[in-house]
């Protein structure tokens, strides 16, 4: 394998086993649509996420920390997952076009007051305009491939095998799969 370290020098590195667990957008999965018969196919849905961070209240956590928060409202729906830092972040997913109606803060405060009115005092008013302009709304992408390997010298693991929307419920089963065919794999091809 050819790496270009940070000094821009190319190396050369040899492997035993190659294991890509580099994401959805694995550059090791990029590297099997030159071989023949590989299958692969990713698919974007309508709705983007984009995180925020709802701060510590009084040195300890704004809410109750060992729950799922999930404020459902139609076709979006933000969650709040607690961190060590006694944070929480919150993802909001909607549709893009939702996302591209909020152009400014009055808007953005608009559609909190209209929507999530209890989280506007956990995030702060502050924070919640920060942490929404600071970045768009990224996209969430399913990804499938077959075969995961190739032969006994490189195998694909995780999001870089079968990336799967958060909120499909899937992420658990995929990798139980990943990890039976990875076994059947090792099995078959070890001496």
């Amino acid at each position: 394998m050819t790496f270009l370290g940070p000094d821009g020098a190319e190396k050369e590195i040899q492997a035993d086993l190659i294991v890509g667990c580099d994401g959805a957008f694995s550059a090791t999965r990029k590297q099997f649509l030159r071989r023949s018969r590989f299958n692969y196919s990713q698919t974007y849905i309508p709705h983007g996420y984009l995180e925020l961070t709802m701060p510590p209240r009084n040195g300890d956590f704004a809410m109750e920390p060992n729950f799922l928060h999930i404020w459902p409202r139609n076709t979006f729906m933000m969650i709040a997952l607690p961190n060590m830092d006694k944070t929480f972040t919150c993802t909001l997913f909607m549709p893009f076009e939702e996302f591209e109606k909020i152009t400014t803060g009055d808007e953005l405060l608009s559609f909190f007051q209209k929507y999530f009115p209890d989280s506007i005092p956990l995030l702060g008013v502050d924070a919640l305009k920060r942490d929404f302009f600071r970045l768009s709304a990224q996209a969430m992408v399913s990804v499938k491939c077959s075969p995961y390997h190739v032969n006994d010298k490189c195998v694909l693991m995780g999001d870089a095998a079968h990336a799967v929307v958060p909120f499909y419920g899937q992420g658990m089963n995929a990798l139980l799969f990943s990890r039976s065919t990875h076994e059947f794999v090792y099995l078959m091809t070890m001496p």
